[in-house]
């Protein structure tokens, strides 16, 4: 049981953690998938979108051609009416700033902002230089500032040529970068993006948002400039954007056959703002209950265990209850089996005592011929008696009786060991002066001393020296070392070869 509860507290601690860390990691994968499936979304809209305005700018600027016709020469133009067919071409076009005619030298013919068109030339201007030598494509050029209006805007430019195939000039659209902007500001529908338009060499065309000015270029050093100058139309990078400097997810597509790029970049730190919030609130959904039941699984395992100490206490508390009482059981029989020795030798007793009597009569009636046997009769009896103490003792019936004793005294009386050990072994008693008084049985000592003694005769084969020594010591060692501080008396007994003289 006690292991059930283990499993369980730690089932209540592991699941929730596999749980959090799943649902987690299926969280984050699938709020990348749905920002990656936004950006290339938003690249899709923005590439259409854009395609169309170049579409309807290469329209607006083959209308143009057309009216000028194959003519050698574009000094035609500097009339009145051209520069308001110009004017009424913009009506309808707000992604249009302006639209300018110029010749193969780079003067400005007509412009559709002002009549009569100043005198101005852009010879030595890049995007000039480079639309002249591809006349016939549509050439996209990188970001400027309008001299007329101010406003930030590219041009879009196409050749005209003449009837002999060279260039006569030059068709030019200005292009707002505010319009595609304001598009792609209700493309991102307050969604954290960054949707912008970018020239194939790197330069920025329009971009929003731009809190701190519209960037001019991206990073040569990016993946994606990598993947522009691979020749790639589209594709998804995580990158740190040198624009803005956010690590986020970019998506780019080319604008149908044009030089140009649609960006769209969802920053990861708000994909992981909004995965932290979720995940926090569902972590303190799971985590409340699984702590709650982790806290009563403990407590109960808690509560089982200390049952179950009392229960094994209770089963020792039976166990020892159950000794105790096979104890006294062993001592009641013990007991019966005292009594029962005791009295019988209370009883044998009382027969040796009769035939001591009857003996001792017969004794002092009898001839001098039966003296000794009578006397062998009356030692054996005296030994019979002795024997019927002992069991009395071991009976409990004969309890042991401490004394005072005087140890000088009673070794002066040594008649009961000499007549034990024989005439060939000499005893020698030797007792300290001011020797201390004992507490024992007298009879239990003088049995211990006996059989001592009996011992020591029978080790020197009857003939020998038998040395007692008595002595006052102030502390024994006890059975580990340490020493008693109680007083004692030493009684020691050696036996010894006596020398012959």
């Amino acid at each position: 049981m006690g292991n059930a509860f283990v499993v369980a507290i730690v089932l209540t601690a592991v699941t929730p953690c596999v749980f959090l860390g799943v649902f987690g990691w299926q969280d984050w994968h699938d709020r990348i998938l749905a920002a990656r499936d936004t950006t290339e979304r938003s690249t899709y809209i923005a590439e259409e979108h854009a395609q169309k305005i170049f579409d309807i700018d290469s329209a607006l600027a083959d209308r143009v051609l057309d009216t000028v016709g194959k003519g050698n020469d574009l000094e035609v133009l500097h009339d009145r009416p051209f520069h308001d067919y110009l004017e009424q071409l913009m009506h309808g076009h707000a992604e249009v700033d302006a639209l300018a005619v110029w010749t193969q030298d780079g003067r400005l013919v007509a412009t559709s902002l002002r009549y009569p068109a100043p005198n101005i030339s852009i010879a030595d201007r890049g995007d000039f230089i480079d639309a002249r030598a591809r006349p016939t494509e549509m050439y996209i050029s990188g970001p400027m500032k309008g001299r007329v209006t101010g406003n930030a805007t590219f041009n879009v430019m196409k050749g005209h040529l003449r009837r002999d195939g060279t260039l006569a000039g030059l068709v030019s659209i200005s292009m707002s970068a505010a319009y595609f902007e304001d598009f792609y500001r209700q493309l991102a529908d307050e969604k954290p993006m960054t949707i912008g338009m970018i020239k194939g060499d790197g330069a920025v065309l329009a971009w929003w948002p731009s809190p701190h000015g519209r960037p001019e270029r991206v990073s040569r050093g990016t993946s994606f400039f990598k993947l522009l100058t691979s020749g790639e139309d589209a594709g998804v990078v995580t990158m740190t954007s040198t624009v803005d400097g956010e690590e986020k997810i970019l998506a780019f597509r080319r604008v149908g056959d044009y030089d140009a790029y649609v960006t769209a970049g969802f920053p990861l730190r708000f994909i992981w703002g909004a995965w932290l919030s979720r995940f926090t609130t569902v972590a303190t959904a799971t985590l409340a209950p699984s702590a709650a039941l982790f806290l009563l699984l403990r407590f109960s395992l808690k509560r089982l265990r200390h049952e179950e100490s009392l229960w094994l206490r209770a089963e020792e508390e039976s166990a020892r209850r159950v000794s105790l009482e096979a104890v006294a059981k062993e001592n009641q029989r013990l007991e019966t089996l005292g009594n029962t020795v005791a009295l019988v030798a209370h009883d044998f007793n009382n027969l040796l005592m009769a035939i001591v009597g009857y003996t001792q009569a017969l004794s002092r009636s009898g001839s001098g011929q039966l003296s000794a046997p009578l006397d062998g009769i009356i030692a054996t009896v005296r030994r019979g008696q002795k024997l019927t103490r002992k069991l009395l003792s071991v009976g409990k019936k004969q309890p042991v009786r401490p004394e005072r004793l005087n140890l000088a005294d009673w070794v002066g009386r040594l008649d009961l060991l000499r007549s034990a050990v024989g005439e060939g072994v000499r005893i020698e008693a030797s007792v300290q002066d001011g020797l201390w008084d004992i507490y024992a049985d007298q009879a239990e000592l003088e049995l211990a001393l006996l059989n001592i003694a009996i011992n020591a005769r029978d080790a020197m084969d009857g003939r020998g020296r038998l040395s007692i020594t008595v002595a006052n010591v102030n502390g024994l060692p006890d059975e580990n070392g340490a020493v008693m501080p109680e007083d004692f008396v030493r009684i020691e007994v050696a036996p010894g070869i006596r020398t012959a003289r």
